[in-house]
């Protein structure tokens, strides 16, 4: 990461963390208000698919789903990639860790997670992997885990289980934090003993993942103790929520 892009990865890390207050809901809606209200201005007409549509009524723009949006791809993106480029590159990532030679260097693609069904893909510039990273970092570090990295001199150990790699993920990797994926279309078992060295100080994972890790933790298999557990993906359900809490005594917080 640049230097233009670790300073936009920490003003999003601010915004986000100490900006973002509002007082009651009237200060929050004229925030929401004004913030639309710019991106209907300056951005949304940047897709083709939006070109023709007034830029100020939210209200004149179509119902879309996800089939209609996979069909109409190019339309949809700001770059006009081809569903098909776009696929494809997600896919070499995915299995070599590198992009076509023919796309744009300065885009990544990733597979999204599929718990809704088909699997989208989805596609990110550099300015925008450092924004999310700040917003990632902002929602999930709490003051614990950043003193830790403000005092400590080891990298802070986070570990991220998902079916899909992408770089947009380990844009989070740096010499702070230590960013370890776990492909789960292998399979969670195969990566037993390689976590149990990892030693997650921050353990990421898809609901059912978890409460499978935390049964292995119970069953004496798997030493873990993570500071901190955060369920993406899917919904939590009571009894996978129990089993984590009974294993390592945490909260477990929700992402999505």
């Amino acid at each position: 990461m640049n230097f233009i892009d670790f300073t936009r990865m920490m003003g999003a890390f601010a915004s986000t963390r100490y900006g973002l207050r509002f007082s009651d809901r009237a200060t929050f809606d004229s925030w929401q208000t004004r913030r639309l209200d710019a991106f209907l201005r300056t951005r949304l007409t940047q897709a083709s698919f939006y070109r023709d549509y007034p830029r100020h009524e939210l209200a004149a723009l179509p119902v879309v789903d996800k089939p209609f949006t996979l069909q109409r791809f190019a339309a949809f993106n700001t770059r006009g990639i081809a569903l098909e480029t776009a696929l494809a590159a997600a896919r070499a990532l995915e299995s070599s860790g590198v992009l076509p030679s023919q796309f744009d260097p300065k885009l990544t693609a990733g597979l999204s997670s599929g718990t809704s069904g088909r699997p989208g893909v989805f596609l990110a510039s550099a300015s925008e992997r450092a924004t999310w990273a700040g917003i990632m970092l902002a929602r999930t570090l709490d003051r614990d885990l950043l003193r830790l990295l403000a005092t400590r001199a080891k990298p802070l150990r986070v570990a991220f289980f998902l079916r899909a790699n992408s770089s947009l993920y380990t844009t989070l990797h740096s010499h702070r934090i230590e960013f370890r994926f776990f492909d789960l279309q292998a399979g969670a078992h195969t990566h037993i003993d390689t976590l149990a060295g990892f030693a997650p100080e921050v353990l990421v994972a898809p609901a059912s993942v978890l409460g499978w890790l935390a049964g292995e933790t119970l069953a004496g298999r798997l030493p873990l103790s993570p500071r901190k557990v955060i369920s993406v993906a899917e919904v939590l359900e009571p009894d996978d929520e129990a089993l984590i809490r009974e294993a390592w005594g945490k909260l477990v917080h929700q992402l999505y």
